[in-house]
């Protein structure tokens, strides 16, 4: 996810939406990344799961603040999931619906609906303040 992002934001013309910075997380593992959004940082956080019966990875993205005192807070807000062949969903509980391959163009077409739908999933999380 991280090559896949990495090679089509900049290709897709999406850098004003999203682009990489350094980790938020020190320490983190290699497949984690911090991508900065108009709404706010998105940290992916690497990890396995079971989809189905199938291991598979997972990358768990959540908004990140940080507190009064200084400490970084994750708060999970989206899931993916990705297979070895390369398969991908949109969401934790959606079929696989993409193809990761950082070769083809078909991912140029595909990378701006990951990054929406995570900036989308992200917005959802804002504040909601009631008018009065």
């Amino acid at each position: 996810m991280r090559t896949f992002l990495e090679k089509w934001i900049p290709d897709s013309n999406l850098s004003n939406e999203a682009e990489f910075v350094n980790n938020v997380v020190p320490g983190d593992a290699e497949e984690n990344f911090t991508l900065s959004t108009p709404f706010g940082l998105i940290h992916a956080r690497f990890g396995f799961c079971f989809h189905g019966n199938q291991l598979a990875a997972r990358y768990e993205f959540c908004s990140v603040a940080t507190g009064d005192d200084g400490a970084v807070r994750l708060t999970p807000f989206h899931g993916m999931i990705l297979d070895y062949h390369g398969r991908a969903t949109y969401s934790d509980g959606g079929d696989y619906e993409w193809d990761f391959d950082t070769a083809s163009i078909r991912s140029q077409l595909v990378a701006p609906i990951v990054v929406r739908t995570l900036l989308f999933s992200l917005v959802q999380t804002l504040p909601k303040i009631p008018l009065k």
